[in-house]
């Protein structure tokens, strides 16, 4: 993977974390939100706070299978040749 993808994909998931914390409901959901891009980057939930809240929390629950998701989508999707005047 290029780097120019990488910082995207890496942008994609950090604008979608950031659209999760600023809806959050609470202070421990904006507390765990950094945990639960940390825990999709890793390959796995880290920690037996992050799991206890993620299996109590709806909401966040709801997030980290969405960026679990997307995560793979990234991973799956096509890669293509930037385009000639994108090349660094």
């Amino acid at each position: 993977m290029t780097s120019l993808a990488f910082r995207a994909r890496e942008g994609l998931r950090e604008s979608y974390l950031r659209a999760h914390l600023e809806s959050a409901r609470d202070d421990r959901c904006r507390h765990y939100s950094g945990l639960i891009g940390a825990s999709v980057r890793r390959g796995g939930v880290r920690g037996r706070a992050l799991a206890r809240h993620l299996a109590g929390c709806a909401f966040c629950s709801h997030a980290y299978r969405e960026l679990l998701g997307l995560n793979a989508a990234m991973r799956t999707a096509p890669r293509t040749a930037a385009p000639a005047g994108a090349r660094g």
